[in-house]
């Protein structure tokens, strides 16, 4: 389960008033879940600061790694990122598909996709395992381009780099 912890006085991380805490629901997780967890920590650091569609990792907690949470669970501490899963965004627009302005939208989604695999296989030398429309966070806004005309912007964030 993942939980947003906010945090507007940034007193537990300064960089950001918000973060997303994975927990490990398992009372009795395997190693198989534990070292997903870690690796989803490690390559979370590893590619973070060289690639914008990672979002930050504060710690991995559990026996192994520190001290654990409230009752013993496992978690990790991550950058909360802005916008919904992909499958969150198809649902509210699957009656939209075939209006050009949607279109567009589609298009630079999959363009940003395209752009954040390709950034993780290049820079960190990493294939993502669970690629799924629940593990795309999608945030789009409208601005204006230099003619005035409105656009979606689109910024994509993979998420769940367990497999990785």
């Amino acid at each position: 389960s993942v939980y947003r912890l906010n945090d507007p006085t940034r007193e537990l991380v300064c960089s950001v008033d918000a973060m997303a805490v994975k927990v490990l629901m398992d009372q009795f997780p395997d190693t198989n879940q534990i070292s997903r967890l870690h690796n989803e920590h490690n390559m979370s650091n590893k590619l973070s600061d060289r690639c914008k569609a990672v979002r930050a990792s504060f710690g991995c907690f559990g026996k192994e790694g520190g001290a654990l949470i409230g009752d013993g669970s496992y978690a990790l501490v991550l950058e909360w990122v802005p916008g919904v899963t992909l499958s969150e965004w198809l649902q509210t627009h699957q009656e939209e598909t075939f209006r050009i302005k949607n279109f567009k939208s589609f298009v630079s989604i999959a363009f940003e996709i395209t752009m954040a695999l390709s950034q993780i296989h290049e820079v960190g030398e990493a294939t993502l395992g669970n690629i799924s429309v629940d593990n795309i966070i999608i945030d789009i806004n409208e601005e204006c381009d230099e003619e005035g005309v409105l656009i979606d912007k689109c910024s994509v964030y993979m998420i769940s780099l367990g497999s990785a």
